[in-house]
């Protein structure tokens, strides 16, 4: 009895100190293993780990006057772990301050959140304030680790990757995402955005600093985003020194991996790659090991794109390259096209079952576009068969490649064209063209594939003049 006593007063005592620190504006600094739950108020950044216990709840909210660029700061190499919790609540209210509103950030120190079960960045309740990130790997990395469910609400971007400066870690992600289904979790990822600027996951080149700007989930579950802006963005910044001052050249990347599936839905671009500023390697992988792939943008499903005459920068020049497999894959845009490469892009869309399905829908007449020497679109897997939907067109344009494996769908529209020595390459499986157009573009059907040529009126254009023919007989 005497020890319980002992507990309850410095239960006491720690509940009594962190009300005085909340009321008073107070940075609670103090490790809280001993509470329950507790609520901190936060006006700098933090100096010591925070662990907890199992059935513990720990909530973070900024102060309205504080002077550091988030909720839950990491700073000056002093690396900061919370671990052990049930629940972690990272809450916002707006600041004057012109750095303040990120959420989790990692401001020249890495920030470790790892071992709990629920981590809640906003609610429905209440939304993350605009004006910041709510995970931001700003300057070294924001880690999430063993996580059970991962759940962010927000009226400004989600998640913002920028360069570690990290040059003895010239790979690692700036943010990175683990979760569980440990202890009956869901081990899903959660993410919506609200306004038309919110996007979901930026990976941004925006400074001349080491290291990678990279975003990884690797969710045991689903990884589900709903964003006003842009669901996925990865890009490098060409800003002058007169405008925002931010410009950079490096490498950026962003992998997500849903056991169960990944839904990407935007109110704009479902997922944009763009490199402006200069040509080097931007990485894009969605893949599902046990569910689909869903991609849903207004504008364009995905779309990657390099400018024309970049100056290469240092390291490998790949372009952008990307992939997303899933058991069925469906990008759709209400819009535009549902793909579209322009210049220095490889992009491979593939189902990992046998028969499994993809359906690429547009809200135009074209549904693939691919244009410039160093694009491809590879459609379908190689080893195993896919059943492919395509309404619109596919077009090839200006030595832009189009491979196509796998079996057409019935409902597939079944128009291509290709233009200026544009490639279109059936290599594998059974495809029917019910309408072929182009000028000075080609066409390939490999061994492994059969085209039947389905009541068509065919038009080729070429150096010496035009070859129109109507087929009134199926040709295969």
């Amino acid at each position: 009895m005497r020890k319980k006593s002992l507990n309850s007063r410095l239960a006491q005592k720690i509940l009594c100190s962190v009300l005085a620190a909340s009321v008073l504006g107070i940075t609670a600094n103090f490790n809280v293993a001993e509470a329950a739950d507790v609520e901190i108020i936060t006006s700098t950044a933090l100096t010591e780990d925070k662990t907890g216990g199992a059935d513990d709840t720990i909530t973070f909210k900024n102060a309205a006057d504080t002077g550091v660029r988030g909720v839950v700061t990491a700073s000056e190499g002093n690396d900061i772990t919370i671990s052990g919790y049930k629940v972690l609540n990272v809450y916002s209210q707006e600041s004057p301050g012109t750095d303040a509103g990120d959420g989790l950030v990692s401001n020249g120190a890495n920030l470790i959140v790892r071992d709990i079960d629920t981590v809640n960045i906003g609610s429905s309740e209440q939304v993350f304030q605009s004006g910041g990130q709510t995970i931001h790997g700003f300057k070294h990395t924001v880690s999430l680790e063993n996580i059970g469910e991962l759940n962010i609400n927000t009226n400004g971007e989600a998640i913002m990757a920028q360069h570690t400066g990290l040059s003895d870690a010239p790979d690692k992600p700036s943010v990175s995402i683990t979760t569980t289904k440990k202890n009956g979790s869901t081990g899903n990822v959660n993410i919506t955005t609200h306004g038309s600027t919110s996007e979901g996951i930026m990976a941004a080149s925006m400074n001349k600093n080491p290291g990678i700007a990279a975003v990884s989930i690797v969710a045991a579950g689903k990884v589900t985003i709903t964003a006003d802006g842009i669901g996925l963005s990865s890009f490098d910044e060409d800003a002058t020194a007169d405008t925002t001052g931010w410009q950079g050249a490096g490498k950026t990347n962003i992998t997500i991996t849903g056991a169960d599936g990944v839904d990407i839905t935007s109110n704009d671009m479902g997922i944009r790659v763009a490199r402006t500023h200069k040509l080097n390697d931007s990485g894009l992988l969605i893949e599902s090991a046990n569910g689909d792939v869903n991609i849903s943008g207004k504008t364009y499903g995905i779309y990657l794109a390099v400018s024309s005459n970049l100056d290469k920068a240092e390291g490998l020049e790949n372009g952008i390259t990307g992939k997303i497999v899933g058991n069925n894959v469906n990008i759709t845009a209400s819009k535009n096209n549902a793909i579209e490469i322009l210049n220095n892009g490889n992009l491979t869309v593939a189902s990992n079952v046998e028969n499994g399905n993809i359906v690429l829908d547009s809200g135009n007449d074209v549904a693939i576009k691919v244009t410039g020497a160093d694009s491809t679109l590879n459609l379908g897997s190689e080893d195993i068969n896919n059943n492919i939907t395509v309404n619109g067109a596919v077009q090839a344009d200006k030595s832009g490649t189009v491979n196509l494996s796998g079996t057409a769908t019935e409902s597939s529209t079944g128009k291509y064209s290709a233009t200026g020595n544009g490639n279109i390459n059936f290599n594998k499986g059974s495809w029917t063209v019910n309408d072929w157009s182009g000028e000075d573009g080609n066409m390939s059907v490999g061994t492994g594939a059969q085209v039947t040529l389905n009541d068509n009126h065919i038009t080729v254009k070429g150096p010496k003049g035009t070859l129109e023919r109507d087929v009134h007989n199926n040709i295969s």
